[in-house]
């Protein structure tokens, strides 16, 4: 029987226009117990944790916050989609909950986690003001398994003091802590240099017992370290770059070797240096498959402006010429074009 409580937790599209006026019809024909009738099924550890989240929810929309109390006593409870319900709540709430949502910070789930980050952001964690939680439970987010408790964890970090996290970045050891604050890092540094985190990054790049995932991820933090450069590498700098890479290119066959691949030749692009010519031009496919990939590398050599030996460019212009042929887009051939011409002083 859809009446009463379970008529307003199980109400579709509460955000709506609709659902919100039908929520509300039943609050003026509950009069009080709309309340305690919220507070009730919330608190009640044997209901379905959905509906008790979602009277907490509803507590807060239609004029009933929870309490603090409420909150606090909730911040326990063993179903996860009621802490991450009093996560959401306490970043809405103001100053009041501000204790609510730094505890959400040592939670076991990752939703719960998330949320306290971001509630955190919500109440006003900023880099010119005191931290709202222990920077230590702040900065633990980012060596998080969780791809999205790591985000939200950089985003409440980079509202941070830098001066309360900034050493930690350089002295992680572990690789997802590293990368992530690392990004932090670079994204904070306004005019401070940028040098301690090229050479942790230069390090980085050297070791081979990365998983895939985590090369990824330094990769791109890299590249974007790099753009943040002012004037970009400079000519040692790209060698060291090269040197660093080059002997990992091509990735060995795997799940994640394309991706992989198509990274390190923008690096071995951007570094500039004539030993990675033959290396990618090696890797082109020799026939027509994987004609993205082809361009790709493509589109890496068209940077790589010294050490072009007579055979490597007869073989640009086979793979070039394989390239017009392909069917594309309208302006397909004359993107194959421009590759054409970027390299054609070579």
């Amino acid at each position: 029987d859809m009446t009463g409580i379970l008529a307003v937790v199980r109400q579709a599209q509460p955000l709506s226009s609709f659902g919100y006026a039908a929520i509300e019809k039943v609050k003026a024909t509950m009069g009080g117990g709309f309340a305690t009738g919220l507070e009730g099924l919330a608190r009640n550890a044997s209901a379905n944790a959905d509906d008790r989240a979602r009277a907490l929810y509803e507590m807060q929309r239609h004029g009933t916050p929870p309490s603090v109390a409420l909150l606090t006593a909730l911040l326990t409870d063993r179903a996860p989609a009621v802490r991450a319900a009093v996560m959401y709540i306490a970043g809405v709430q103001g100053d009041s909950a501000v204790k609510v949502a730094a505890a959400g910070l040592r939670d076991t789930d990752p939703v719960v986690k998330r949320r306290a980050a971001e509630a955190l952001v919500r109440l006003g964690q900023s880099p010119d003001k005191p931290s709202l939680a222990p920077v230590a439970d702040i900065y633990a987010l980012l060596n998080d398994t969780d791809r999205f408790v790591r985000w939200a964890g950089r985003i409440a970090i980079e509202h941070t003091a830098r001066a309360d996290w900034k050493d930690r970045v350089l002295a992680e050891t572990n690789p997802l802590g590293a990368i992530e604050g690392m990004f932090a890092w670079v994204r904070t540094a306004g005019t401070e240099s940028l040098q301690p985190v090229l050479d942790k990054q230069f390090a980085m790049l050297k070791q081979t017992n990365l998983s895939a995932g985590d090369r990824l991820r330094l990769y791109r933090t890299f590249m974007y370290t790099t753009s943040e450069v002012k004037g970009g590498l400079s000519a040692a700098q790209r060698e060291q770059l090269n040197a660093a890479i080059i002997g990992q290119f091509p990735a060995p066959p795997g799940p994640n070797s394309e991706a992989l691949n198509r990274e390190l030749a923008l690096m071995l692009g951007y570094a500039g240096q004539p030993a990675a010519i033959a290396k990618i031009l090696a890797a082109i496919p020799k026939t027509n498959t994987n004609q993205e990939l082809q361009l790709h590398y493509l589109y890496a050599l068209r940077m790589i402006k010294q050490g072009w030996t007579p055979a490597d460019k007869a073989q640009l212009a086979e793979v070039l010429g394989r390239a017009a042929k392909w069917r594309g887009g309208a302006q397909f051939i004359n993107f194959v074009g421009q590759f054409f011409d970027s390299v054609s002083d070579l």
